[in-house]
């Protein structure tokens, strides 16, 4: 539901120019009052300005209850202006009623239909009044601020009863001392502040970008300096504010290890406002460096790379996803010699998960390495011809561990191997790690549903990326039924489950290329094997898709690499996002439609008059009028476009695919078919005693498939249960224990098939006749090991 930005801790003064909400208004008390989750009224025991504050009684989240409990309220009834454009800053105070730490979140709507959403957690530390900054830069990213519709204050999944105290929202006006007025990176050298021989640089540049109006910044001057570590000056620009992009200066004669220090300030009447320094440093040659071009593409020894992985490759398939067009591989352990050499061999790059130490945090891997232990890890790797990155945090979204301490578990392998990169997993919270991985791997699963939330996920991640870092994303091609969340309904408990599929064709083909559009410069699609099943053997159809997607994918490679354009194309519907590329005077567009309705659009490319467009996989061309070209899309559907079609006529049609896959699921179906699943009725008991309805939601490991493997069946519906308190400790190897399926009504089976794991040993019995009856029959073993390289 939620994505989360960060928010800033107030530094230093800003001038409070508008109160929007101060609470001391009786009379509008009510909009702010509620008896539900959580229990909300404002109230005189404490206030930062005034006497009066909001005060919110959470309490702890348990399974079942709302996720994100909260107070929401409209500006115009709480007496506050709509209308925030103009301004810089949100304020707001906080304070908590516990004795540790809390964390609040805000959530603000608006736009014409009040759909536009923009959200954050930040921490409240125990003590006194906080004040938070929130830039409305970040909101106007995602927001109209000319038409705010609503404010909600909230905690996610509270971990135990808190008390939050809310106080004085307000808008800022800027203030040149503060950080947030520039946006200032360095961009050369363009990649962990060092120049690589394998990626040549000739300059030392900062980019500016200003965040405030051109007004505020009347008067002022920015000033580029170059030093060497004694103080002696190398070099020296200035400029006025919005005069250009870039401050540069050469870059001077350096040898291996020499360091320099770019130090960037803004000046008004020869005196520093703010000011900034940067550590640059040569690196000595390596036999391997892997970099981050300017525009976030990867450069491996200097060659542009467009990593196209894939999760939890088993070492013994590693030359037929080579064969696919794969060109990377990630663990979900630390990769040892044999799996980079077995990589190296196939001629595959690895991203290998690192264990880190994480306190509480539930998403690095067990067991916790200490620093010495990760720094080790790193040293017996460092030089493998394979290494592509470290993968060093893991979804879901890191909530509240702090940014920095995320940045000192990247910067960890960074100060010991800065040749390779440093990548994380995040599905959420993008902008609070502005920046702190090189390579932010950003998911979202929507098959089935919208890709309203793939969309707001990877515009966050794109933003929260400064210069030379890079967004990769993780298309979805597994079936979303054995990640089952629960909606609100009528089953069990007052809870339904959701019915889940893998993504159609269309979704599977417009997910990566939507999000190329986007900015992602690198794809790592989850997953080869889920639930310990080859995703190939378990959906031949869909896996027959997946190949000739990964054909078109890697036969347009070549285009990923280059540059955008320096005119960058337009289009005129919002749910269409493009993006395009250029080599020489040729064109490649991508056009993706992120919604479930059709849309018509009008793409304006610069440049292209007078030239014709094909369209890839579609077998057909369009001829623009003028620098416009007119397109219809139907849900989910994406056009690719170029200029120079060579070597792309053999691809198959879209559609041809597409029959292709519908004719082999209804072999398949014909061949298979799948009776024993809840979708069909049946029921399942078990006499180990399963969770509870409630339970079983947050369990999903815990299942059983029918006897292909086809259809995953989540337990949940219409089975007994026994009280056990301590599930994860329970007996599944003991003799005795069973599994119980029941048909809605009689059929005819002429096959049952059960996988197992090898320690298992298993009867099936058939209640005929008022009696059990054993069913004969045989084991085999898998032709092919089907989880992580162990049979079953």
């Amino acid at each position: 539901m939620f994505a989360f930005a960060a928010a800033a801790l107030l530094a230093g003064a800003l001038a409070a120019d508008r109160t929007l909400v101060d609470f001391e208004d009786p009379a509008r008390d009510a909009v702010f009052t509620s008896a539900a989750a959580p229990a909300a009224a404002v109230t005189d025991e404490r206030a930062s300005q005034g006497r009066r504050c909001l005060r919110m009684a959470f309490e702890q989240h348990a399974p079942g209850k709302g996720e994100w409990p909260g107070v929401t309220f409209k500006p115009a009834d709480a007496g506050a202006p709509g209308d925030w454009s103009g301004y810089a800053f949100l304020l707001l105070d906080v304070a908590t009623g516990n004795a540790d730490a809390s964390e609040i979140g805000v959530s603000i709507s608006g736009g014409a239909d009040g759909k536009q959403n923009w959200y954050t957690y930040a921490p409240v530390p125990p003590g006194g009044w906080t004040t938070l900054r929130f830039p409305l830069t970040d909101l106007a990213a995602t927001l109209d601020l000319t038409r705010i519709a609503s404010i909600y204050l909230l905690m996610r999944r509270p971990p135990e009863p808190t008390v939050l105290f809310v106080d004085n929202l307000r808008l800022a006006t800027w203030d040149l001392t503060d950080p947030a007025v520039l946006d200032v990176a360095l961009v050369s050298p363009s990649f962990h502040g060092a120049y690589f021989h394998s990626h040549p640089e000739d300059q030392v540049a900062v980019r500016i970008a200003p965040q405030a109006p051109p007004a505020e910044f009347a008067g002022t001057l920015l000033r580029l300096t170059v030093l060497r570590p004694d103080g002696t000056e190398v070099g020296r620009v200035e400029a006025a504010p919005g005069q250009q992009p870039l401050l540069a200066v050469p870059k001077p004669a350096l040898r291996d290890g020499d360091r320099l220090t770019a130090r960037f300030a803004l000046l008004r009447d020869g005196q520093p406002l703010q000011q900034r320094e940067f550590a640059i440093t040569q690196h000595p040659p390596a036999r391997d460096e892997v970099l981050l071009r300017d525009d976030g593409v990867t450069l491996v020894n200097g060659e542009p790379f467009f990593p196209l992985g894939i999760y939890q490759a088993p070492v013994s398939q590693f030359g037929y996803l080579k064969q696919l067009g794969f060109n990377t591989v990630q663990t979900y352990s630390p990769a040892d010699t044999a799996y980079l050499k077995a990589a190296q061999e196939a001629g595959l790059r690895v991203i290998t998960q690192v264990q880190g130490t994480h306190a509480k945090a539930p998403y690095y891997h067990e067991p916790e390495w200490s620093d010495e232990e990760v720094a080790a890890y790193v040293r017996s790797i460092m030089d493998s011809p394979a290494l592509l990155a470290y993968y060093l945090y893991d979804e879901p979204t890191p909530g509240r561990t702090p940014p920095e301490k995320l940045n000192r578990l990247c910067d960890l392998p960074r100060g010991i191997d800065p040749y390779h990169l440093a990548a994380g997993c995040n599905n959420g919270d993008q902008l609070t790690y502005r920046g702190v991985a090189d390579a932010m791997m950003v998911d979202c699963y929507p098959a089935p549903g919208r890709f309203t939330d793939l969309v707001a996920r990877t515009v966050a991640g794109r933003a929260a990326q400064v210069p030379n870092r890079a967004l990769w994303f993780i298309p979805q091609s597994f079936p979303w039924e054995p990640y089952c969340r629960a909606r609100n309904g009528n089953g069990p408990g007052g809870l339904v489950f959701e019915d889940g599929r893998l993504p159609t064709y269309r979704e599977l083909r417009t997910m990566p290329w939507l999000t190329i559009a986007l900015g992602a410069k690198g794809l790592c699609y989850y997953s080869f094997q889920v639930q310990g099943f080859w995703i190939r053997e378990a959906y031949p159809a869909f896996w027959r898709g997946y190949e000739h997607h990964l054909a078109e994918l890697t036969a347009l490679f070549p285009w990923l690499l280059e540059h955008e354009p320096d005119r960058p194309v337009a289009c005129d519907a919002p749910p269409v996002y493009v993006s395009a590329r250029q080599r020489g005077d040729d064109l490649f567009i991508v056009a993706a439609n992120s919604s479930d309705q059709p849309q018509k659009a009008v793409l304006t490319v610069p440049g292209l008059a007078g030239r014709q467009l094909t369209v890839v996989s579609e077998a057909r061309h369009v001829t623009p009028v003028g620098e416009r070209v007119e397109l219809a899309f139907e849900p989910f559907e994406t056009h690719l476009l170029t200029t120079a079609p060579q070597g792309l006529e053999s691809l198959p049609a879209v559609t041809s695919v597409e029959a292709e896959v519908a004719r082999l699921q209804a072999e398949q179906d014909a061949a298979y078919p799948s009776l024993c699943t809840f979708q069909q009725g049946a029921r399942l008991e078990a006499s180990w005693g399963f969770p509870d309805a409630n339970q079983a939601l947050w369990s999903v490991w815990y299942r059983v498939i029918d006897g292909w493997p086809n259809t995953p069946w989540r337990v949940g519906e219409g089975f007994r249960t026994e009280a056990v308190p301590e599930w994860g400790k329970k007996d599944f190897t003991s003799a005795g224990r069973w599994l119980e399926v029941r048909l809605p009504e009689p059929r005819e089976i002429n096959t049952v098939t059960v996988i197992a794991s090898p320690w298992a040993t298993v009867e099936v019995r058939l209640w005929v006749d008022g009696a059990w009856r054993t069913v004969p029959g045989e084991v085999v073993p898998d032709a092919v090991p089907r989880h992580h390289d162990m049979p079953s």
